[in-house]
């Protein structure tokens, strides 16, 4: 008997070794699609995070610029740039800055949610419209702090303050990367898609994930109507921004908390609107012989335009024009303005008009907001006072201050005790000169 039990017991441990082999063929792939989608979560909970911080930064540029789709649009890609492998100086971030263009074209969409249609309807101003020169209605900003809250409009159901708090959603397309994993991800969600956003699912065909993300930020200028509440950047357009401002001060010369208007954007129509005239008292005393608010003089002209043909920035150091933390101007600044003068000046009897300037002051992200907020509006404000005094052209300059909204470096990349910090940020401490020229003749 025990001799005739050996061979049991060997087709026993050849079984078991069998059933080993087959519980791991089985087991092994399932370990490791788990260990992707772990990989792929994380890499996606890393891209959300930036995407926040992208959606946060666009509606911060929306507040100071109008609620514009087109300053929105272009802070959100400019904060996209470290997912696109970010860089270490100004040409490094440009191209990781292009590389998100490229790569978001047409894959996220923008969505107005407040300011809405009611809230326009019941807070528009008309003055403003003529100021900022628009024909989309205008809310305004200036002055809160004089506005009862208890003046609730009927249309909206909003008083003042309710209308001046900017909501966007703004969609993205994310990409994932982990190939089996990104297929269960994309699979997974196409199943429960109902088909009712069609731009959801068509990021969802094209292989991408939408990431969806809310945020609300008090207006810090006058928010001007878009022309739809939804916007797909680069992509076909179910609406777009009204046209808008230059960059300048709000209705009251009081330039806002910020100090900053919205940038001249095109109507979606293809045409470009003229630039706006305040001269930062609120009034249009730079319009020449008593022009009105479409450029003309006083005589009536029924085809008068004014189309832009070109617009150059002229950025400056902050360092050379001014002391550390300081507003007035060193005899270094004074110089390279008078440069800038002559340079207008002999262009302007070339025959290339100015249109308008527009004037913005950028520090670094030493000290606190408020601080650089105001010392950059100081700074743009005392630029454009030597400019006028000095026999600029007689153009509408506008000023706006940026504080440290825009840098060129981020503070993560100047490591170091604070004088290497404020060596290392010069870049951020800038004045940008921006000249637009017209042509065209009445």
């Amino acid at each position: 008997m025990k001799r005739g039990m050996a061979p049991v017991r060997r087709h026993a441990a050849g079984a078991s070794r069998g059933a080993a082999m087959v519980e791991f063929a089985v087991v092994c792939p399932v370990l490791a699609l788990m260990g992707l989608a772990v990989l792929q979560y994380s890499l996606l909970y890393v891209a959300k995070n930036q995407v926040n911080h992208a959606s946060f930064m666009a509606a911060r540029a929306g507040s100071m610029h109008n609620a514009t789709v087109e300053s929105i649009s272009a802070a959100y890609l400019r904060s996209l740039a470290p997912l696109y492998g970010g860089g270490s100086n100004p040409a490094e971030i440009a191209a990781a800055v292009a590389r998100a263009t490229a790569d978001m074209n047409g894959r996220y969409r923008i969505e107005l949610i407040n300011p809405n249609r009611a809230s326009f309807s019941d807070f528009n101003d008309p003055a403003l419209q003529r100021l900022l020169r628009t024909d989309a209605r205008v809310i305004p900003n200036s002055g809160l702090a004089m506005k009862d809250p208890a003046v609730v409009k009927a249309a909206s159901q909003q008083n003042i303050f309710d209308a001046n708090l900017l909501k966007l959603r703004i969609t993205h397309g994310y990409q994932p990367r982990v190939l089996a994993a990104a297929r269960v991800f994309v699979a997974t969600l196409a199943a429960t898609d109902d088909g009712t956003d069609r731009f959801r699912s068509a990021l969802l065909a094209e292989g991408r994930v939408p990431v969806v993300n809310d945020i609300a930020l008090h207006m810090n200028s006058d928010a001007i109507e878009w022309a739809d509440p939804v916007s797909i950047p680069g992509g076909p357009q179910t609406g777009t921004s009204q046209s808008g401002p230059p960059p300048g001060t709000d209705g009251d010369g009081t330039g806002g908390e910020t100090g900053g208007s919205g940038g001249n954007h095109g109507t979606g129509d293809g045409k470009t609107t003229p630039p706006a005239a305040p001269d930062g008292q609120g009034n249009q005393d730079n319009y020449p012989d008593g022009g009105d608010d479409k450029g003309c003089g006083p005589a009536a002209c029924p085809v008068c335009t004014v189309e832009l043909l070109a617009s150059e920035s002229f950025p400056l150091s902050a360092d050379v024009l001014f002391g550390f933390d300081e507003a007035s101007l060193k005899p270094g600044g004074l110089e390279a303005l008078d440069d800038l003068i002559a340079e207008a000046g002999a262009a302007q009897q070339n025959g290339q008009a100015i249109a308008s300037v527009t004037i913005s002051g950028h520090t670094d992200q030493l000290g606190s907001v408020a601080i650089n907020q105001r010392l950059s509006e100081a700074r743009a404000a005392a630029v454009r006072d030597y400019l006028k005094s000095k026999g600029f052209p007689d153009v509408p300059i506008a000023v706006r201050g940026m504080g440290s909204a825009d840098p060129v470096i981020a503070q993560a990349d100047c490591p170091g005790s604070r004088e290497e910090q404020v060596d290392c940020l010069a870049p951020n401490r800038r004045v940008v000169i921006d000249i637009r020229r017209a042509g065209g003749k009445p």
